[in-house]
C-alpha cells in the first residue's frame, strides 16, 4: 500500500459509510486500536505519518505501523462490502450467487433455486448480462442433478446464453469504437469510423449500455470532426432516451447528468444561456430526488460539475450579485466535498469564487481563493490556464486596492511562473511591462498609461492582441475601460 492510500480511502468515505464503520467495529475489543487509528487518520487533512507515530507512541502496534494500516484498510473494505451489499444491485446478485454456491455444497437445491430466482429477477431488471449468464449456468447444473433428461430446459439455457454472448459481443464492439475514437485525431481515421455499421444502424444497439455508448461515441466523433450541431444532437437523442427509461437503472442517473453536463458545456460555449439554465434545472431535479452518498460518488462529481458551469454562466452574465443564495450553497458544496472532487474541479471553483468576489469588490474573500491556488504548490501543474488567469487576477485585485509595493512582488512571481510553464504570449509581455511600469508612475499619469495599453492591446481596425477566451477569463477589456472612465 502506498503511503497515502489509506488516508485517501478514509477521506473518500461518506458520513453514512463512516457511521457504518463505527458500528462495524463496535463491541469488538480486538478492533479498538484500529478504530482509534482510523479516527486519527480521518482527522488529518493531509497524511502525516510522523504525527500518527507520535500520537500512538505508547501503543505496541505503532512498532509495525505498516501492518496495522494494511489491516485497517482490509477492515474498511470489508465494512464497505457489507454496506454496499444493501445498495448496489450488482453486489446483491453476487451475494445471492455466493449463497447459491454454499447451499449447493450442502445439497440444499430447493433453497438454491429460490436464491437463483431472486438473482435472475435482479439481473434482468438491471441488465446485468454477465450475472444472468452465470445464473443460467447454475440453473442448468441443478437441473442436471434433479432431472438429467430435461433436454428441453438444457436447450433453452444454451439459447439464452448464446443470446447473452451475442449481446456482450455487441457491447464490446461499441466499447472498441469508443476507445478507437478516444485515441485518434486523424480525419481519415475518423471518417472511416463514421461509416461503421454500428454507428449508422441504431437498431444494432439493443441494450441500455449499447445505446449510451452509441450516442456518446457519435458525440465524440462529431466533436472531433468539428460538427458541433451534430454533436449536440447526439447528446439530445441520448437525453430523450434516458428520460424514456425513467432513470431506474443503477447507472442511469449518472449517465443522464453526465450527458446533460456535456450538452450544457456546449450550450454555454454557444452562449445560449437560457437553454443551458433549463438543462441545469433538469440535472438539479435528479440531484434533489436521490440521496447522494459515498456509493454515488460519480453522481456527486456530476453535481459539482453542474454547479461549476452554473457559476461560470452567472460570471459571464455579470449577475452573480443577484444570486447570493446560490453562491452560498455553492461555497458550502465545495467546502463539504473538496476531498472528494477532482483537483481540476477544485481549482476551477476557487477561480470562479475569486473572480465573483472580486466583481462584488469583496477583495478579502477574493484574495483568499486566489491564495488557495497560488499557495498550493502540488497543484501548480493542474489547469494551467486557470493557474495563469488567477495570477493575472491577483495583479488586478492588488492594483485596485492600491497595493503597489506588493504588486511588484506578484509581477515577478507571475513572470517566473509563465517562464517555467510555457513561452510568453505577445499580449502577456505587454501586460507585464504595463504592471511593472504602472507601480512607479505618478497617480495623475495612470489614466494615460491605461489609454496607451488599450490602444496597444485593442488597436482600431485590427484584431485584438488578447485572444477572446483569455480576455473573457480575466475580463481585461472591461477592467481597462473601467479604469479609463474613472
Amino acid at each position: 500500500m502506498l503511503q497515502n492510500d489509506l488516508h485517501s480511502l478514509i477521506q473518500s468515505l461518506s458520513k453514512s459509510e463512516k457511521r457504518y464503520f463505527v458500528l462495524f467495529c463496535k463491541n469488538k475489543k480486538e478492533q479498538a486500536y484500529y478504530y482509534q487509528l482510523f479516527e486519527a487518520i480521518a482527522a488529518q487533512t493531509q497524511y502525516d505519518e510522523r504525527a500518527i507515530k507520535a500520537h500512538f507512541r505508547e501503543e505496541n502496534f505503532v512498532k509495525q505501523l505498516h501492518v496495522a494500516k494494511n489491516y485497517l484498510a482490509k477492515l474498511i473494505l470489508k465494512a464497505l462490502r457489507q454496506f454496499h451489499g444493501q445498495v448496489s444491485a450488482n453486489v446483491k446478485v453476487k451475494n445471492l450467487l455466493h449463497n447459491v454456491e454454499i447451499l449447493f455444497q450442502k445439497e440444499l437445491f430447493g433453497m438454491c433455486s429460490d436464491q437463483l430466482k431472486k438473482a435472475l429477477k435482479l439481473a434482468k431488471n438491471h441488465q446485468l448480462r454477465n450475472a444472468e449468464y452465470e445464473i443460467l449456468s447454475w440453473q442448468r447444473k441443478i437441473a442436471q442433478l434433479a432431472n438429467p433428461h430435461n433436454y428441453q430446459f438444457f436447450n433453452y439455457v444454451i439459447e439464452e446464453q448464446n443470446r447473452l454472448v451475442h449481446q456482450l459481443e455487441v457491447k464490446n464492439k461499441y466499447w472498441s469504437l469508443a476507445l478507437a475514437l478516444a485515441q485518434t485525431e486523424e480525419d481519415q481515421e475518423l471518417e472511416k469510423i463514421k461509416d461503421d455499421v454500428y454507428l449508422t444502424d441504431f437498431t444494432k444497439a439493443e441494450t441500455f449500455e449499447d445505446k449510451v455508448l452509441l450516442f456518446n461515441s457519435l458525440y465524440v466523433l462529431h466533436l472531433k470532426l468539428n460538427n458541433g450541431k451534430e454533436a449536440a444532437t447526439s447528446l439530445e437523442y441520448l437525453i430523450h432516451y434516458l428520460e424514456s427509461q425513467g432513470l431506474q437503472l443503477d447507472d442511469a442517473p449518472r449517465y443522464y447528468t453526465a450527458t446533460i453536463n456535456n450538452l450544457l458545456s456546449y450550450r454555454t460555449f454557444e452562449k445560449k444561456y437560457d437553454e443551458a439554465l433549463f438543462l441545469i434545472q433538469k440535472a438539479k431535479n435528479v440531484y434533489g430526488s436521490i440521496k447522494i452518498t459515498g456509493a454515488k460518488s460519480n453522481l456527486l462529481k456530476q453535481m459539482i460539475r453542474t454547479i461549476n458551469i452554473e457559476l461560470e454562466i452567472y460570471r459571464e452574465q455579470g449577475v452573480i450579485g443577484e444570486k447570493s443564495e446560490f453562491l452560498k450553497s455553492a461555497l458550502e458544496l465545495v467546502d463539504n466535498n473538496q476531498h472528494k472532487m477532482p483537483v481540476s474541479y477544485k481549482i476551477s471553483f476557487w477561480y470562479q469564487f475569486a473572480f465573483l468576489f472580486y466583481t462584488t469588490k469583496n477583495y478579502k474573500q477574493a484574495t483568499h481563493f486566489v491564495n488557495q491556488i497560488i499557495n498550493s504548490k502540488h497543484y501548480e501543474n493542474e489547469r494551467v490556464d486557470l493557474q495563469i488567469a488567477i495570477r493575472w487576477l491577483n495583479l488586478i485585485i492588488h492594483f485596485d486596492q492600491g497595493n503597489m509595493f506588493v504588486l511588484r512582488y506578484y509581477v515577478d512571481g507571475l513572470k517566473r511562473y509563465l517562464k517555467k510553464t510555457r513561452y510568453l504570449e505577445p499580449y502577456e509581455i505587454v501586460l507585464i511591462k504595463f504592471f511593472s511600469k504602472v507601480t512607479r508612475v505618478p497617480v495623475y499619469e495612470i489614466k494615460d498609461a491605461f489609454e496607451d495599453i488599450k490602444k496597444e492591446l485593442y488597436p482600431e481596425q485590427k484584431q485584438a492582441l488578447i485572444p477572446e477566451a483569455q480576455d473573457l477569463l480575466v475580463g481585461w477589456k472591461h477592467w481597462i475601460s473601467l479604469r479609463i472612465s474613472q
